[in-house]
């Protein structure tokens, strides 16, 4: 009995040592996997991994648009930026058409009438439009835009030299609309023309906010004037800086704009047939 008894025991020590042994296998087995756990978690948890931007040498993302919005500024090219320049000297020239109606309850007109002052100059917007954009197409943005200055100097002329006289008012509006459809055609084909073709938009985005300065500037400027002196002293301050525009755009619009579509387009052809006939008359193949 003692030897059975001594014989159970030892049988039951090797089993517990035998079931040691494999808990500690275990362990070591998921070592590894527990410590790269933890250390996802913790690298999870970190805010400076989460945020590259706070990593060290990481530019913040609003520096980088700052970059990207200069870059594409200056992107846009020289001639543009001349163009530009010619519309902003003629849109410092423009008076605005609120002061047109102040001036037709001046000479004498009630508020209810003050108000075809506007529908006026849309009906001229209307009749002068499509065919300046025809007269724009064929000899370029030179032509247009004297044209459409010197209708603005026109009508700041008839409202200076008129007097009290009420319906120069309305003929002033007949000029002005000539004006106005130069603006809304010719110039935003200008702005269009000059600008890299990925940047359409950032080109009128340009174009729309140096407007928006340069209207406030002239409204400023030409209101204060007016309550100052009087209308015609502003009529006439519109009507000098627009001859000086007139006098400075052939300087500055440059040769590509002074240029028509359809005159650009018979040059094109014309070297397109040169170059065809001296690389053995070859011609380019039809779309």
């Amino acid at each position: 009995k003692a030897a059975a008894a001594a014989a159970a025991r030892s049988h039951e020590q090797q089993q517990q040592q035998q079931l040691a042994q494999q808990q500690q296998h275990l362990l070591r087995q998921r070592q590894p996997h527990s410590s790269s756990a933890s250390s996802l978690a913790a690298a999870a948890a970190s805010p400076s991994s989460a945020d590259p931007s706070s990593s060290t040498g990481a530019v913040p993302q609003w520096i980088e648009n700052v970059f990207q919005f200069w870059r594409d500024v200056r992107s846009m090219g020289v001639d543009f930026y001349r163009t530009l320049s010619v519309i902003a000297l003629y849109g410092l020239g423009h008076i605005n058409e609120s002061l047109l109606e102040a001036r037709a309850i001046e000479v004498g007109f009630g508020k209810a009438e003050s108000t075809l002052v506007v529908a006026l100059l849309c009906f001229s917007v209307f009749l002068c439009a499509y065919p300046l954009g025809r007269l724009d197409d064929k000899h370029g943005h030179a032509i247009t835009f004297a044209l459409g200055m010197a209708s603005l100097m026109a009508g700041d002329l008839v409202l200076l030299l008129s007097g009290q006289w009420p319906w120069a008012v309305f003929v002033a509006c007949g000029f002005w609309g000539v004006h106005w459809a130069v603006v809304q055609g010719p110039m935003l084909s200008a702005v269009v023309g000059m600008a890299p073709p990925h940047l359409k938009g950032t080109a009128f985005g340009i174009f729309y906010s140096m407007m928006a300065l340069v209207a406030m500037a002239a409204n400023t400027m030409f209101g204060s004037i007016w309550h100052a002196h009087s209308a015609t002293a502003a009529f006439a301050l519109s009507a000098l800086i627009i001859a000086g525009t007139m006098l400075l755009t052939p300087l500055l619009l440059p040769e590509s704009a002074k240029r028509g579509r359809h005159t650009a387009v018979a040059a094109a052809g014309k070297g397109g047939s040169s170059g065809g006939a001296s690389s053995g008359g070859l011609k380019p193949a039809a779309a």
